[in-house]
Protein backbone atom coordinates (compact mmCIF):
# COMPACT_ATOMS: atom_id res chain seq x y z
CA UNK A 1 0.00 0.00 0.00
CA UNK A 2 1.33 3.54 -0.25
CA UNK A 3 0.29 4.74 3.27
CA UNK A 4 -2.50 7.19 2.06
CA UNK A 5 -5.46 5.73 4.39
CA UNK A 6 -8.67 7.29 4.88
CA UNK A 7 -9.10 4.51 7.50
CA UNK A 8 -6.95 1.91 8.86
CA UNK A 9 -8.06 -0.25 12.29
CA UNK A 10 -7.70 -3.45 13.29
CA UNK A 11 -10.76 -5.59 15.12
CA UNK A 12 -10.07 -6.67 18.43
CA UNK A 13 -10.80 -10.51 17.20
CA UNK A 14 -9.31 -12.72 15.09
CA UNK A 15 -9.33 -16.25 14.61
CA UNK A 16 -7.20 -19.32 14.97
CA UNK A 17 -6.91 -21.77 11.26
CA UNK A 18 -6.14 -24.68 10.57
CA UNK A 19 -6.72 -27.71 7.37
CA UNK A 20 -8.12 -31.13 8.46
CA UNK A 21 -8.51 -33.99 6.32
CA UNK A 22 -12.42 -34.67 6.01
CA UNK A 23 -12.65 -37.85 3.49
CA UNK A 24 -13.49 -40.21 6.50
CA UNK A 25 -15.76 -37.55 8.53
CA UNK A 26 -19.42 -36.66 8.35
CA UNK A 27 -19.54 -32.98 7.35
CA UNK A 28 -21.81 -31.03 4.80
CA UNK A 29 -19.28 -30.64 1.77
CA UNK A 30 -21.00 -27.24 0.38
CA UNK A 31 -21.65 -25.20 3.58
CA UNK A 32 -20.37 -22.90 6.20
CA UNK A 33 -20.90 -24.77 9.69
CA UNK A 34 -20.55 -22.26 12.89
CA UNK A 35 -21.03 -22.82 16.45
CA UNK A 36 -21.23 -20.04 19.11
CA UNK A 37 -21.36 -19.29 22.25
CA UNK A 38 -22.54 -16.15 22.87
CA UNK A 39 -20.13 -14.06 20.47
CA UNK A 40 -17.44 -14.67 22.67
CA UNK A 41 -16.61 -17.89 20.93
CA UNK A 42 -16.85 -19.03 17.44
CA UNK A 43 -16.11 -22.27 16.22
CA UNK A 44 -16.08 -22.95 11.94
CA UNK A 45 -15.79 -25.58 9.61
CA UNK A 46 -15.78 -24.33 5.93
CA UNK A 47 -15.10 -26.87 2.79
CA UNK A 48 -11.89 -27.07 1.17
CA UNK A 49 -12.51 -29.39 -1.46
CA UNK A 50 -9.90 -31.70 -2.85
CA UNK A 51 -7.10 -28.94 -5.20
CA UNK A 52 -5.26 -28.52 -2.78
CA UNK A 53 -4.57 -31.91 -0.88
CA UNK A 54 -1.24 -33.82 -1.38
CA UNK A 55 -3.62 -37.18 -1.28
CA UNK A 56 -6.65 -35.98 -3.18
CA UNK A 57 -8.71 -36.37 -0.38
CA UNK A 58 -10.91 -33.54 0.32
CA UNK A 59 -10.25 -30.98 3.07
CA UNK A 60 -12.12 -28.57 5.95
CA UNK A 61 -10.53 -25.49 7.13
CA UNK A 62 -11.24 -25.15 10.78
CA UNK A 63 -11.43 -22.26 12.40
CA UNK A 64 -11.79 -20.35 16.81
CA UNK A 65 -12.09 -16.79 17.05
CA UNK A 66 -9.74 -15.67 19.39
CA UNK A 67 -8.76 -12.14 20.45
CA UNK A 68 -5.69 -11.21 19.52
CA UNK A 69 -4.32 -9.63 23.04
CA UNK A 70 -4.88 -13.52 24.18
CA UNK A 71 -3.12 -15.48 21.49
CA UNK A 72 0.05 -15.68 23.98
CA UNK A 73 -1.62 -17.06 26.45
CA UNK A 74 -3.03 -19.78 24.60
CA UNK A 75 0.12 -20.38 23.28
CA UNK A 76 1.33 -20.93 26.80
CA UNK A 77 -1.55 -23.42 27.85
CA UNK A 78 -1.81 -27.05 27.30
CA UNK A 79 -2.46 -27.57 24.12
CA UNK A 80 -4.64 -30.94 25.38
CA UNK A 81 -6.60 -28.24 26.88
CA UNK A 82 -7.68 -26.55 24.74
CA UNK A 83 -8.65 -29.35 22.51
CA UNK A 84 -10.92 -30.66 25.19
CA UNK A 85 -12.43 -27.25 25.11
CA UNK A 86 -13.47 -27.18 21.52
CA UNK A 87 -15.22 -30.55 22.16
CA UNK A 88 -17.07 -30.08 25.10
CA UNK A 89 -18.86 -26.87 22.93
CA UNK A 90 -19.30 -28.48 20.27
CA UNK A 91 -18.67 -33.03 20.02
CA UNK A 92 -18.81 -32.69 16.33
CA UNK A 93 -15.37 -30.39 15.66
CA UNK A 94 -13.92 -33.15 17.69
CA UNK A 95 -12.62 -35.43 15.02
CA UNK A 96 -11.22 -32.29 13.10
CA UNK A 97 -9.38 -30.48 16.16
CA UNK A 98 -7.89 -33.97 17.15
CA UNK A 99 -6.24 -33.95 13.90
CA UNK A 100 -3.60 -31.29 15.36
CA UNK A 101 -0.94 -31.52 17.67
CA UNK A 102 -0.04 -29.02 18.72
CA UNK A 103 0.05 -24.86 18.80
CA UNK A 104 2.08 -24.15 15.55
CA UNK A 105 -0.36 -26.16 13.59
CA UNK A 106 -2.39 -23.19 13.70
CA UNK A 107 -1.96 -20.09 12.03
CA UNK A 108 -3.55 -16.56 13.63
CA UNK A 109 -5.28 -14.17 11.22
CA UNK A 110 -5.92 -10.94 11.95
CA UNK A 111 -8.97 -8.92 10.46
CA UNK A 112 -8.57 -5.51 9.38
CA UNK A 113 -11.08 -2.15 8.64
CA UNK A 114 -9.33 -0.70 5.43
CA UNK A 115 -9.82 2.09 3.11
CA UNK A 116 -7.18 4.35 1.29
CA UNK A 117 -8.26 7.24 -0.13
CA UNK A 118 -7.50 6.95 -3.54
CA UNK A 119 -7.16 3.46 -5.22
CA UNK A 120 -4.20 4.51 -7.32
CA UNK A 121 -0.91 6.51 -7.40
CA UNK A 122 0.37 6.74 -10.70
CA UNK A 123 0.43 4.08 -12.98
CA UNK A 124 0.55 2.25 -9.51
CA UNK A 125 -3.26 0.51 -8.96
CA UNK A 126 -5.41 -1.12 -6.00
CA UNK A 127 -8.09 -3.68 -5.82
CA UNK A 128 -9.46 -6.16 -3.02
CA UNK A 129 -8.25 -6.29 0.33
CA UNK A 130 -5.11 -4.47 -0.71
CA UNK A 131 -8.16 -1.31 -1.13
CA UNK A 132 -10.52 -1.72 1.16
CA UNK A 133 -9.99 -4.62 3.54
CA UNK A 134 -13.00 -5.75 6.07
CA UNK A 135 -13.97 -8.03 8.71
CA UNK A 136 -14.64 -11.46 7.17
CA UNK A 137 -18.22 -11.72 8.93
CA UNK A 138 -20.07 -11.23 5.15
CA UNK A 139 -17.38 -13.08 3.45
CA UNK A 140 -17.05 -11.10 0.68
CA UNK A 141 -13.49 -10.39 0.34
CA UNK A 142 -13.17 -12.14 -2.15
CA UNK A 143 -16.39 -10.91 -4.52
CA UNK A 144 -15.36 -7.69 -3.83
CA UNK A 145 -11.81 -8.44 -5.13
CA UNK A 146 -13.28 -9.68 -8.24
CA UNK A 147 -15.85 -7.08 -9.03
CA UNK A 148 -12.77 -4.63 -8.89
CA UNK A 149 -11.18 -6.93 -11.33
CA UNK A 150 -14.06 -6.57 -13.69
CA UNK A 151 -14.51 -2.81 -13.52
CA UNK A 152 -10.83 -2.08 -14.52
CA UNK A 153 -10.81 -4.46 -17.08
CA UNK A 154 -13.54 -2.49 -18.65
CA UNK A 155 -12.70 1.09 -17.56
CA UNK A 156 -9.14 0.57 -19.69
CA UNK A 157 -10.88 -0.95 -22.47
CA UNK A 158 -13.09 1.69 -22.22
CA UNK A 159 -10.70 4.73 -21.74
CA UNK A 160 -7.82 6.02 -23.45
CA UNK A 161 -5.81 7.81 -20.83
CA UNK A 162 -4.56 5.29 -17.97
CA UNK A 163 -4.98 7.40 -15.32
CA UNK A 164 -8.70 8.41 -16.73
CA UNK A 165 -9.03 5.48 -16.90
CA UNK A 166 -7.85 4.63 -12.97
CA UNK A 167 -10.11 7.22 -12.08
CA UNK A 168 -13.01 5.82 -13.75
CA UNK A 169 -12.36 2.78 -12.11
CA UNK A 170 -12.54 4.07 -8.97
CA UNK A 171 -15.07 6.29 -9.15
CA UNK A 172 -17.29 3.38 -10.44
CA UNK A 173 -16.48 1.02 -7.27
CA UNK A 174 -15.98 3.15 -4.18
CA UNK A 175 -20.06 2.98 -3.52
CA UNK A 176 -20.35 -0.45 -3.54
CA UNK A 177 -17.24 -0.98 -1.42
CA UNK A 178 -18.24 1.55 1.17
CA UNK A 179 -21.53 -0.38 2.02
CA UNK A 180 -20.30 -3.60 2.27
CA UNK A 181 -17.33 -2.12 4.78
CA UNK A 182 -19.91 -0.68 6.73
CA UNK A 183 -22.27 -3.67 6.85
CA UNK A 184 -19.34 -5.75 7.68
CA UNK A 185 -18.29 -3.14 10.67
CA UNK A 186 -21.26 -3.09 12.36
CA UNK A 187 -22.36 -6.70 11.97
CA UNK A 188 -18.92 -7.87 13.34
CA UNK A 189 -19.44 -6.96 17.08
CA UNK A 190 -22.77 -9.06 16.35
CA UNK A 191 -20.13 -12.48 16.34
CA UNK A 192 -17.09 -11.65 17.59
CA UNK A 193 -17.33 -9.25 20.64
CA UNK A 194 -17.78 -9.59 24.73
CA UNK A 195 -20.88 -8.46 24.42
CA UNK A 196 -24.14 -11.04 25.54
CA UNK A 197 -26.51 -8.38 24.40
CA UNK A 198 -25.43 -7.92 20.28
CA UNK A 199 -25.39 -12.48 20.22
CA UNK A 200 -28.49 -12.36 22.18
CA UNK A 201 -30.15 -10.10 19.88
CA UNK A 202 -28.46 -12.26 17.12
CA UNK A 203 -29.97 -15.32 18.20
CA UNK A 204 -33.79 -14.08 18.16
CA UNK A 205 -33.67 -12.04 15.37
CA UNK A 206 -31.48 -13.04 12.35
CA UNK A 207 -33.18 -16.19 11.43
CA UNK A 208 -37.11 -15.27 11.76
CA UNK A 209 -36.03 -12.39 9.98
CA UNK A 210 -34.05 -14.08 7.21
CA UNK A 211 -37.97 -15.74 6.89
CA UNK A 212 -39.69 -12.78 5.97
CA UNK A 213 -39.87 -12.49 1.92
CA UNK A 214 -38.55 -8.97 1.79
CA UNK A 215 -35.37 -9.71 4.15
CA UNK A 216 -34.51 -12.97 2.59
CA UNK A 217 -34.10 -11.47 -0.92
CA UNK A 218 -31.91 -8.47 0.36
CA UNK A 219 -30.12 -11.03 2.90
CA UNK A 220 -29.58 -13.15 -0.60
CA UNK A 221 -28.50 -9.99 -2.35
CA UNK A 222 -25.52 -9.06 0.50
CA UNK A 223 -24.46 -11.71 0.55
CA UNK A 224 -24.40 -12.53 -3.22
CA UNK A 225 -22.32 -9.28 -3.72
CA UNK A 226 -24.34 -7.15 -5.44
CA UNK A 227 -25.64 -4.66 -2.91
CA UNK A 228 -25.03 -1.02 -3.26
CA UNK A 229 -26.98 0.35 -0.36
CA UNK A 230 -30.05 -0.43 1.77
CA UNK A 231 -32.25 -0.44 -1.24
CA UNK A 232 -30.25 -0.43 -4.23
CA UNK A 233 -27.84 -2.92 -5.95
CA UNK A 234 -25.96 -3.60 -9.26
CA UNK A 235 -27.53 -4.12 -12.37
CA UNK A 236 -24.51 -4.81 -14.06
CA UNK A 237 -20.61 -4.94 -13.37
Amino acid sequence: MHGDFKRDKTYEFGALWGVCETDALDIEQSALIQRYVDAKIMIGLLPLGSAFSATGGKQTAFFWSLKLEEYDDWLNSPFENWQQQVASIWPKAKPYVDQFSNHGQLTLASYHDTALKTYSKGRLVFIGDAAHATSPQLGQGANMGLMDARRLAKSLTRLDELLDALKDYENNRKKQVRFYQMMSHYLTPFFQSDSKVLSTIRDLTFHPMSKLPFMSELMMQTLAGVKTGPFSSLKKI
